[in-house]
């Protein structure tokens, strides 16, 4: 007998309606395609009870099954030495990012040290199947949802309202990708921060080319001095990258204002980074991704896990996750050392042969990995989830240098052979220079081996984003033409000079 481990709580969020006849339909589906059952593994955050759930699967005539919940520690409660010496088959639901897949086919692996077949029901099956083959999984997909709504339809078991719902649900995943919308618009490397305050606002009518003036000190004010910083930005050809951070728009007046620089943004074909730097537990951080899934993509913190980032992209957000920041403090954490055993053993062998402390220190803190290079890997790890990139701030370190930035380019140039989406903050007022980060990219990339063509449509992934330089400029068009220019130029001379 194969052992086809599912999360009966898909079966319910597949059909949306939850109903005991939605599972006992799509559960007859699998006995007439000859697929049998054994466990059932049920989420704990399922809205309905094991016993709901168990009295429908009861219900079905010679259906034999064992029932199990998934509660911090999955499968353990399996026979797990009757398991061994058959195949386990995992049965998957139809998001296209097939993460939740992913994260159960490495659950299983882990507890029960199996290598899981898994079947995934996929509507852009080669979107999540070209994940699975470069993580090595054996995975095919079975049907589509289009195929299973139907087969429920003819069955009398879902209306034709319920079939359209589905279909309309099928719908949002036909939406492009983050990276590609990045690959389509973004042909200047520029993202304008749009982070306004009342407090900044021009004193005189000579002091900005903005049509407002003056502008009042309250919401009304800034969601004016918002929209007319949006028309002047949209003028500028090729610039197609905006971020408000949310902080600014937090408050119950200003919140609105989020939005309407959402809607405008969409009549000027701008893409929009939400800055809101969230991370909270997986339910939660649902809670978020919903809230603000009409955006292009979020930023987000790691530290939490894939658990906090999942949700993100499965609502085909892209995330851009915080590996290395702007901050004057981000050295308080984000270089510090992460010593593994390896290196502590290592250290003791110096000082054993005869080497100072001191200087065996020096040689195992140049070893090390630091948290940002921690990040940057998973980072890297995360990409089966799908546009999953990265922040690095654009401020040179202490040494006046941009090491860190080069070198987690260089980590992924090196190990994914194509570069996440990239948001560089920390340009402009920060301190930060367009032309020296775009020279740290370009040279890192050239040094690893890449060439022109590579390397520039691999640059459409990556935006430099300026704020405060150009949000209370004067001239915010002549600002932001300034800093198009000044990367263009950057890119133009590397490769003059390299040829």
């Amino acid at each position: 007998m194969n052992y086809l481990i599912i999360p009966i709580t898909r079966l319910q969020y597949l059909y949306l309606d939850g109903t005991s006849k939605t599972i006992e339909a799509s559960l007859d589906k699998f006995a007439r395609d000859g697929i049998k059952i054994l466990y059932i593994i049920n989420d704990p955050y399922d809205p309905h009870t094991k016993d709901e759930i168990t009295t429908t699967l009861h219900s079905i005539p010679d259906f034999a099954f064992e029932f199990h919940i998934l509660n911090g520690k999955p499968l353990l409660e399996l026979d797990i030495s009757a398991v061994q010496s058959r195949r386990v088959i995992e049965i998957e639901d139809l998001w296209t990012t097939g993460t939740s897949a992913i994260m159960l086919y490495q659950n299983i692996k882990n507890v029960l040290g199996l290598e899981a077949e898994v079947i995934v029901f996929l509507d852009r099956e080669q979107h999540a199947i070209t994940k699975f083959q470069k993580l090595k999984i054996n995975a095919k997909s079975v049907y589509r949802i289009t195929e299973i709504a139907e087969y429920l339809v003819k069955s009398n078991v879902i209306t034709g309202l319920v079939y359209s719902t589905v279909m309309n649900y099928v719908k949002q995943f036909e939406r492009i990708s983050f990276t590609d919308k990045l690959i389509q618009y973004n042909k200047s490397n520029v993202c304008v921060g749009i982070d306004i305050t009342p407090g900044k606002f021009p004193e005189k009518a000579e002091d900005t080319t903005l049509p407002g003036y003056p502008y009042e000190y309250n919401a009304a004010g800034v969601k004016q001095y918002c929209l007319d910083l949006l028309d002047e930005i949209g003028t500028v050809p090729r610039v197609k990258v905006i971020k408000p951070n949310l902080a600014y728009y937090n408050s119950n007046d200003m919140h609105s204002i989020l939005w309407t620089i959402l809607q405008k943004a969409r009549e000027l074909d701008l893409l929009v980074i939400l800055d809101a730097k969230i991370g909270d537990i997986m339910r939660t951080q649902s809670q978020y991704a919903e809230k603000y899934k009409e955006f292009d993509a979020v930023t987000a913190h790691g530290f939490m896990g894939a658990d906090s980032i999942v949700p993100i992209t499965d609502v085909q957000l892209g995330c851009y996750v915080l590996v290395f920041t702007s901050n004057p403090t981000r050295t308080d954490l984000e270089t510090r050392p992460l010593l593994d055993e390896s290196l502590l053993e290592e250290y003791h062998t110096l000082v054993g042969a005869g080497m100072s402390c001191e200087e065996a220190k020096a040689v195992i803190l140049k070893k090390s990995v630091k948290v940002y290079h921690l990040m940057a890997q998973h980072v890297i790890d995360w990409q089966y989830a799908g546009s999953v990139g990265a922040v690095i701030g654009g401020t040179p370190n202490k040494e006046g240098k941009l090491q860190e930035l080069e070198e987690i380019i260089e980590l992924f140039a090196t190990k994914l052979s194509y570069l996440p989406p990239i948001l560089i903050p920390g340009v402009g007022t920060q301190g930060g220079s367009a032309t020296d980060v775009m020279n740290a990219i370009l040279n890192t990339l050239s040094r690893v081996g890449w060439d022109e063509i590579k390397i520039r449509t691999e640059l459409c992934k990556v935006v430099i984003n300026s704020s405060s330089a150009i949000n209370y400029s004067p001239r915010p068009r002549d600002a932001t033409i300034d800093l198009v220019t000044e990367i263009k130029i950057a890119i133009d001379k590397f490769f003059y000079d390299v040829t």
